[in-house]
């Protein structure tokens, strides 16, 4: 009597038993390595000082954009001026008074939150929170610095360099190294460039379109700038 081994040997049967154990190995997928994003966080600093309003005090800068996880500090400069900070049509910001000492506020959500100080009519500032463009660690992004500074042009300021070329995805940071002389910056047929004040800080863009987007102070004729994005 042959064996069933002994018989499969001579293609007498088949080993569909066999066959089948091998096709029931399971099969493993390739595992994916994740892409971790790094989100760093910043802190501004809005100053309460001397300016053009109503009642001659104003919020230094008057407008900021951030980014959610980033942290606003209000600092009174008006050697203890009573102020308070309230929001208008919000309750997100919120401080009885700040005379001489500071208030600080990390922004979760993505908005526009609105403020002023009931103390003195016209003192209103803004604070715009957008989500920030992620993307991934591998690629390689770059930051660029462009200056405020005296030079020569039609009002003895100027951007340097006055002109950058950029990949999609880098980063301009603009610095004000005038000696406190206000500066703004306004995009010129765009609308991507736009900081009210940049005195005495600092203003970031990370540009995510191809593009040219030229741009100038305001205050100052013949301070002129150009980002070519490609």
């Amino acid at each position: 009597m042959l064996t069933l081994r002994a018989a499969a040997t001579r293609g007498l049967i088949a080993l569909p038993l066999l066959v089948g154990a091998v096709a029931a190995q399971p099969v493993h997928a390739a595992q994916r390595t994740p892409i971790h994003h790094t989100v760093t966080h910043h802190t501004y600093t809005v100053k309460e000082v001397k300016g053009k309003s109503t009642s001659g005090y104003v919020f230094y800068p008057a407008a900021l954009t951030v980014a959610p996880g980033d942290t606003v500090v209000w600092v009174d400069d008006t050697k203890n001026v009573p102020h308070n900070i309230v929001g208008v049509g919000n309750s997100v910001i919120n401080r009885a008074a700040v005379n001489g000492n500071s208030y600080s506020l990390t922004f979760r959500n993505v908005g526009t939150y609105k403020y002023q100080c009931q103390v003195h009519p016209g003192m209103v500032g803004v604070v715009r929170v957008q989500s920030p463009t992620i993307t991934s660690s591998a690629a390689a992004r770059h930051t660029y610095t462009v200056k405020e500074v005296k030079g020569k042009s039609a009002s003895g300021y100027v951007f340097a360099p006055a002109a950058l070329t950029i990949k999609v995805g880098d980063t301009v940071v603009w610095v004000d190294d005038s000696g406190q002389v206000p500066h703004n910056i306004v995009g010129v047929g765009n609308n991507v460039i736009n900081r009210a004040a940049v005195n005495g800080n600092s203003y970031s863009l990370t540009f995510t379109k191809t593009g040219t987007y030229k741009y100038l102070c305001q205050v100052h004729p013949g301070m002129v700038g150009q980002i070519t994005v490609k």
